[in-house]
């Protein structure tokens, strides 16, 4: 598992440290056999279990609060990344478990 934390800034000059983010990439095959992507993210300040499902599918269970998910389009991993990286801001360290 990787563990993020991200620096954002908000509105009015303030700093929040954020952190981890529960992120996820999909790849699927169109009709051409062509790769797509597509990702996941759950904003939610309280403690929450994520399952992946051999459909695939993803499980996100959390004890309560405002949930706000993501869904980011691609079609390429670069895309999901830059539409991922725009609604968190910036990394600022990164640390390996």
């Amino acid at each position: 598992m990787v563990e993020y934390y991200f620096l954002i800034k908000t509105k009015n000059g303030n700093h929040l440290y954020l952190g981890v983010h529960p992120f996820h990439i999909n790849p699927e095959l169109d009709n051409k056999n062509s790769p797509n992507f597509h990702g996941q993210f759950l904003l939610n300040s309280n403690a929450m279990d994520i399952d992946l499902q051999p459909l695939p599918a993803l499980t996100y269970t959390t004890i309560g609060g405002i949930i706000d998910l993501y869904i980011f389009t691609g079609p390429t991993v670069q895309n999901v990344i830059e539409q991922y990286w725009n609604v968190i801001g910036v990394r600022i360290h990164s640390k390996n478990k």
